[in-house]
């Protein structure tokens, strides 16, 4: 991408109001490319329709497609390269240790912003009915699917792992059906392989899910719904931070969608863990 943005604003003349809003959306990409028009509106302390009518004035149809700009250019400007090469010039003020925190909460604060509850409600519904749950990803969000796999065998639900490349020819060889479902998860420049998986799944009828960053990416234009996770790092590649509670909300949500029986399922836990000698005295 050509900053296309970044030249509009450049050219267009624009009023006091709207070099304001082009200041406050711009100063902080981070945060602000992740926002909705009401909270972006908010932010600016204008009224939602000043925030279309500034969009339509770059020349965009609205505001959902300067949102997807601004998207964009987040993710061009702040690669885990460019991250961690800012952090080893000494841009960050403070330690990495309270660098690194700091971005995690950030980024926890961020998912609950964007979260759709409505979507949220949907895929655990989804999945509370679903006959089999195929969890597919590569590389560090691996940590989501072996999470996924830890609470979903706890549930009681039957579940099907797919790690690490070679996963778009794994599915195409098993026993899959339109009761079935698939998560598939990844983030920023969306792994081709995991967007097949979940292509390879719509095409036969199942439901996909897509655990990503940005609702316009390659995954979350092939799925029928979209969790928005932001993994922003602090220094060094993606945080999983926000991915993480993604998943124990999903999971929690289950487990309180069939109370009695995750009661029982817990009940017998217990017993098991009292009988069995696996822990310290």
């Amino acid at each position: 991408m050509k900053n296309n943005l970044l030249e509009k604003l450049k050219q267009i003349p624009l009023s006091k109001q709207e070099r304001a809003i082009a200041d406050t959306i711009t100063k902080n990409l981070k945060k602000n490319a992740f926002l909705n028009g009401p909270q972006i509106a908010a932010l600016c302390d204008v009224a939602p329709s000043s925030i279309t009518r500034f969009a339509q004035k770059l020349g965009y149809s609205g505001f959902p497609e300067l949102k997807k700009e601004l998207e964009t250019l987040y993710r061009k400007t702040t690669t885990p390269h460019a991250v961690f090469r800012d952090f080893l010039t000494g841009s960050f003020k403070k330690d990495v240790i309270d660098t690194t925190i700091e971005q995690d909460i950030q980024n926890i604060m961020n998912l609950r912003i964007q979260l759709n509850k409505d979507t949220l409600n949907n895929v655990v519904n989804i999945i509370d009915k679903a006959r089999n749950i195929f969890i597919a990803s590569i590389g560090s969000s691996e940590t989501c699917v072996d999470i996924f796999y830890y609470y979903l065998d706890a549930l009681g639900k039957k579940y099907c792992k797919l790690k690490g490349f070679g996963i778009s020819k794994q599915i195409e060889i098993m026993d899959i059906e339109q009761g079935d479902v698939v998560i598939a998860i990844s983030f920023q420049k969306i792994l081709r392989e995991v967007r097949d998986v979940a292509q390879f799944a719509k095409d036969r009828g199942m439901t996909t899910i897509a655990i990503t960053d940005s609702e316009f990416n390659a995954l979350a234009r092939v799925c029928d719904q979209v969790l928005i996770a932001p993994v922003t790092a602090a220094a060094y590649s993606l945080s999983q931070a926000a991915p993480v509670v993604m998943v124990n909300l999903i999971v929690n949500s289950l487990a309180a969608l069939n109370k009695e029986k995750s009661l029982k399922i817990l009940e017998k836990t217990k017993k098991e863990w009292e009988e069995l000698p696996i822990f310290c005295e």
